[in-house]
């Protein structure tokens, strides 16, 4: 198996271990979001320290907590494409270098209470860490702060009944009197979502329609839901895909194709090292989907099926590999993940191909 680009990250956080793999690599903002998705997932901590596991430079060992040490950091160590990472509490530095919100207690959501996120309007991103609490009868905290003008349209929260989400629009003021709107988004019965933007001036806009979009078949492995929600991508898609809406029932997707090819890949990949054979197909099929003329994917996706014995389609795909420019035939021949199509005949014609024979 030949491996693909990008930057691999294992995060440990107490007993916690998370992997996650980014077609480049990061700024410290887009870091620490992905680390909000990927571990912490709304949970309030106060004060971190990241530490790489790399090694030490003139006897220190590197720690991150701001923005600066970040930019140092990849600025030494660029290139690398596994970092791993434990991360601590600090002593006094804040995480994402701003002042956290007032600690408040975590509740399990009910049907008509739900925690979520919401973004600030003076900053770019999300503040994963502003808690938004609010009931089907208006009433709404941020924080530890009572929220005015909070409005939630009981008449359109919705249930699909198949896939046991809910879904609906609210809006609400915070006591500077901004504005916000967004989607709420209740997935199996875990803790609901908020994501939203502010709307302009003072006044409470009505609510809008949440935009959905059918997905792309390059993106179907991604979204088993069968839809986009704008604000719902995955942590590894930031940056990769951007939803825009351009009415209020549609949007369109700006898709970096390069990008996406390399995460799908690069997906799959990991998927076949954890010998999830079935999931890793899904991500290699989607990887010839948006990279057809690609040697290497169909190489793999050769490996993925020769590891299940599934000798013709393992031969097939090692065919289009070669057909598509695929020469590396000492490997080929060495590779322990096509060890059930060795010995077949089939096989030696592919290499003898290779060799012009």
């Amino acid at each position: 198996m030949r491996m693909s680009g990008g930057v691999s990250f294992k995060v440990r956080f107490s007993d916690n271990m998370s992997r996650f793999r980014l077609a480049t690599m990061p700024s410290w903002l887009e870091f620490l979001e992905v680390l909000e998705e990927q571990i912490f997932r709304g949970t309030y901590h106060k004060e971190l320290l990241l530490l790489p596991d790399l090694p030490a430079i003139n006897d220190i060992v590197p720690q991150i907590t701001s923005e600066s040490d970040w930019q140092t950091f990849t600025e030494l160590y660029d290139g690398t494409s596994l970092v791993k990472f434990e991360i601590r509490e600090g002593d006094g530095i804040y995480f994402k270098d701003a002042a956290p919100p007032e600690p408040v207690e975590f509740y399990s959501a009910t049907p008509t209470i739900y925690k979520t996120q919401v973004k600030y309007s003076d900053e770019e991103r999300w503040c994963p860490f502003s808690q938004f609490e609010v009931s089907m009868d208006g009433t709404a905290k941020l924080g530890t702060n009572n929220i005015s003008q909070c409005k939630v349209d009981g008449l359109h929260i919705t249930w699909d009944i198949e896939d046991n989400q809910c879904s609906g629009d609210v809006t609400f003021s915070d006591n500077s009197k901004k504005t916000f709107s967004g989607s709420l988004f209740y997935p199996n019965g875990e803790e609901m979502e908020f994501r939203g933007e502010e709307m302009p001036g003072d006044v409470e806009p009505e609510v809008k329609k949440k935009l959905t979009t059918a997905v792309p078949r390059c993106l179907e492995v991604f979204f088993p839901n069968g839809k986009i929600l704008p604000n719902h991508l995955p942590a590894c898609l930031k940056g990769v895909v951007t939803v825009i809406p351009v009415s209020e029932n549609d949007v369109k997707l700006d898709i970096n194709v390069k990008a996406l090819y390399a995460i799908t890949h690069q997906r799959a990949i990991d998927l076949l090292q954890e010998k999830n054979f079935v999931e890793a197909e899904k991500f290699f099929l989607s990887a010839t989907e948006i990279s057809p003329n690609s040697d290497v994917v169909f190489y793999n996706l050769a490996c993925c099926y020769a590891l299940q014995n599934r000798k013709e389609d393992a031969i097939a795909n090692l065919q289009q590999a070669v057909a598509l420019g695929y020469s590396n035939a000492d490997l080929m021949t060495t590779d322990p993940d096509l060890g059930s199509i060795l010995h077949t005949p089939e096989f030696w014609h592919v290499v003898d191909q290779i060799k012009g024979e």
